[in-house]
């Protein structure tokens, strides 16, 4: 229940639109793109120039390569991590708890499972 209290008021305070991490992997991706080329074809087409040549069409949100179709999945946003953590975890009393007697409680050992026995012959005893 502490937990979710402090995940809670961290998260309140983020103000970025993506958690942290995602925030940080983006811009080490941003840091490690510079040195790629783009030409821009109009407002919405651009083609990426890097060892291979790709058209990324970002009216319609695709990229020949396909390797991405979303620019951010929702469950990476600070909203959707907030929801997570907006409802309170209610604690269940002792009193609804049936009591169970651990003193008669026979404990079993577990059954161990070993390799076949090797059969001898007879006339090498």
């Amino acid at each position: 229940m502490g937990l979710a209290y402090e995940r809670r008021n961290v998260c309140l305070k983020w103000e970025t639109t993506v958690c942290p991490k995602v925030d940080a992997y983006l811009k080490n991706l941003i840091d490690s793109a510079r040195g790629i080329a783009v030409n821009c074809s109009n407002g919405q087409l651009f083609e990426v120039l890097t060892r291979s040549s790709h058209v990324v069409d970002l009216q319609v949100g695709e990229c020949i390569c396909r390797e991405w179709q979303e620019h951010c999945s929702l469950y990476f946003s600070t909203q959707c991590y907030q929801n997570c953590y907006i409802e309170t975890i209610k604690t269940i009393l002792n009193q609804d708890k049936s009591f169970v007697d651990f003193e008669n409680v026979e404990i079993k050992p577990p059954t161990t499972k070993r390799r076949a026995k090797k059969k001898k012959i007879p006339s090498q005893q």
